[in-house]
């Protein structure tokens, strides 16, 4: 988090960071519904090896593409 966004943060009111909490949980909600829901569908085309082998690739790819933006943001 840098200083603008620490800035913003301290200028916000209780109520306003109520919102925004609020917000923000009924986005993960909808997304851990939206996960469920894409999952159920993928299993009625791919058996379920091959899905957890796509989620472990899933995750190694981000892993590597995380190390990468490390790697250039270091650099600069």
């Amino acid at each position: 988090m840098d200083r603008n966004d620490s800035d913003a943060l301290n200028r916000l009111t209780e109520k306003e960071a109520q919102t925004a909490l609020s917000q923000m949980e009924n986005t993960e909600d909808e997304l851990h519904k939206l996960r469920k829901k894409f999952l159920a569908d993928i299993k009625n085309v791919l058996p379920s090896v091959k899905i957890l082998k796509l989620k472990r690739a899933e995750e190694a790819f981000n892993r590597k593409l995380i190390e990468r933006l490390r790697e250039r943001r270091g650099k600069k």
